[in-house]
């Protein structure tokens, strides 16, 4: 078994790249797409239908606005958003000191137990952890200079919390 190191530290620089792409997972994740798209269909569909039987009257006119709202939500949220966060969100762009022990993590000094994260999500370029539903910090891989560090810190991370990968 590999040993974990006391502390591990970290100074993060995130690219607009690396803060889209954890912001697309995340949306993925708390969007329900398919149930989007097939309700923007039906409103877009049942708008169609009551334009061609009743005329441009006022429900049909709701039901196609709603059905491209419905429909351009998730594509919004997904495509678009991720790319806003990083530049409006000055927290984003900022460079962030982490300090990782077997107690808990720092962030720019301030102290995080483990006990106060939701959970720690795996993909294949980056660490999220989430605060809560909507607040997480990201750690990109690449900080890493090689397969065994990556999997030092895993593994000090399975020893104080669940990662879902």
């Amino acid at each position: 078994m590999e040993e974990t190191p006391d502390k591990i530290t970290l100074t993060v620089h995130l690219k607009p790249k690396e803060v889209a792409a954890s912001f697309r997972r995340h949306y993925k994740n708390l969007l329900n797409t398919k149930k989007d798209i097939a309700l923007a269909a039906v409103s877009i569909g049942l708008g169609y239908l009551f334009g061609k039987i009743a005329g441009p009257a006022l429900g049909s006119v709701i039901l196609f606005a709603a059905g491209i709202v419905f429909f351009m939500l998730p594509v919004f949220m997904i495509l678009i958003y991720p790319y806003l966060v990083f530049s409006i969100m000055s927290k984003w762009r900022e460079q962030k000191d982490y300090v990782f022990t077997k107690e808990g993590f720092s962030v720019n000094s301030k102290y995080y137990t483990w006990s106060k994260l939701e959970e720690i999500v795996e993909t294949e370029t980056a660490f999220r952890f989430y605060k809560s539903t909507n607040d997480f910090e990201i750690i990109p891989k690449r900080l890493f200079t090689d397969l065994k560090e990556q999997a030092a810190f895993r593994g000090m991370l399975k020893q104080n919390l669940i990662v879902r990968e």
